[in-house]
């Protein structure tokens, strides 16, 4: 039997491209204020800057990406 690790997603600014990941960022972001336009799994320039304010917030890079660091930031853990 495999011993798998689940591993966040890497999202980053992909407008054109639906990623049901990307709802679960929205919908997290928007919890924490961090307005990222409406949940539609479109990863575009609103959820950008919302990605970029989060990870000021946390203390990291404003990359704009969302990573495993911020993913756990914002309360997903990886097991």
């Amino acid at each position: 039997k495999e011993n798998h690790v689940w591993q966040p997603p890497l999202l980053k600014n992909d407008p054109n491209h639906y990623f049901a990941a990307v709802c679960v960022l929205q919908g997290l972001l928007s919890c924490h204020n961090w307005d990222s336009g409406k949940v539609d799994g479109y990863f575009g320039a609103k959820t950008e800057v919302a990605v970029h304010k989060a990870r000021r917030y946390f203390g990291m890079d404003a990359t704009g990406i969302c990573d495993a660091e911020l993913w756990n930031k914002l309360g997903v853990m990886a097991k």
